[in-house]
């Protein structure tokens, strides 16, 4: 095969499946005179039931992994794949991250969803102005069913600009990136994202049907 056959088929690879030209996660450095904090203190124990992958440390301080618009046309969003209970049902009622710095406020798009089922999914957004732990509550929380597993994704729109921090010990190949759209397309084998889903067991409220009179006689 020739160098310019070797060329155009290298192209026409990286057309077809986009995913592959993102060869590396993208960092933004600390820009000078920007706040960063160390990690911090945790999830909200609010949550009966956190479920992460990170050990709570950032391990690059001088950067962390982009999330959102760091120019006018690039841009980069992040997600994490979560399993819950391997028998249960799960109700996905939040989620959060840690962000080390923030460079340009607004609105962050926090979005649940089941792995292989786009139309099972919430979004709720918040507004993201400095580093810190932010985290979101679901008005209409997901039922993930048993053996599923879920995303939580982070996107934004234009002209915002932050990190999520993120931790490189026993990474465990559920944290990923895009640089297209909203979507779970490039998995990274030494990054743990620090973002967490709160996940408890769904018990399903049966209702019981019938007359108020066939009621009456099944509580004699």
């Amino acid at each position: 095969m020739n160098r310019l056959t070797l060329a155009l088929t290298v192209a026409a690879v990286i057309v077809a499946c986009p995913a592959l030209a993102q060869t590396t996660l993208h960092y933004s450095p600390l820009p000078s005179g920007t706040e960063r904090i160390g990690s911090g203190p945790g999830p909200s124990a609010a949550c009966p039931s956190i479920i992460r992958y990170d050990d709570g440390t950032d391990d690059t301080p001088t950067q962390s992994p982009t999330l959102g618009w760091w120019d006018a046309t690039q841009h980069q969003y992040l997600f994490v794949r979560f399993a819950g209970p391997s028998t249960q049902m799960v109700e996905v009622r939040g989620a959060g991250w840690f962000s080390d710095f923030w460079v340009w406020p607004g609105m962050v798009d926090v979005t649940a969803e089941e792995v292989g089922n786009p139309g099972n999914s919430v979004t709720v957004s918040t507004f993201v102005y400095g580093a810190g732990n932010w985290e979101v509550e679901f008005p209409n929380p997901i039922i993930v069913p048993p053996l599923r597993e879920f995303y939580i994704k982070l996107c934004t729109g234009p002209g915002v600009w932050g990190v999520v921090g993120d931790d490189h010990d026993n990474a465990r190949l559920r944290s990923g990136s895009s640089l297209t759209d909203c979507a779970a397309h490039y998995t990274w084998g030494d990054t743990n994202l620090m973002i967490w889903s709160c996940a408890v067991q769904y018990v399903p409220t049966f209702v019981r049907a019938g007359t108020w009179g066939s009621l009456k006689s099944i509580y004699r």
